[in-house]
């Protein structure tokens, strides 16, 4: 975790998925990424995925932007 005085840093969650979904299936934001996702169930795959990474390595992973 890294902390900023505004922000905090954090590995991606299971309690994170609605915020990946609306970023996964926008078109903006996926535009120079990938095709968006075109279903929750194709979304809570790929997110799942990004969990587990999470779960194997300790220096590297999926995080989460947030405030304080």
């Amino acid at each position: 975790m890294l902390t900023t005085p505004r922000l905090l840093l954090r590995l991606l969650t299971a309690s994170d998925f609605d915020h990946f979904y609306a970023l996964d299936t926008d078109p903006e934001v996926m535009k120079f990424i990938r095709a968006p996702s075109t279903s929750r169930e194709e979304s809570l795959e790929r997110f799942q995925k990004l969990v587990h990474y999470n779960s194997l390595y300790t220096d590297r992973g999926a995080y989460m932007v947030t405030t304080h």
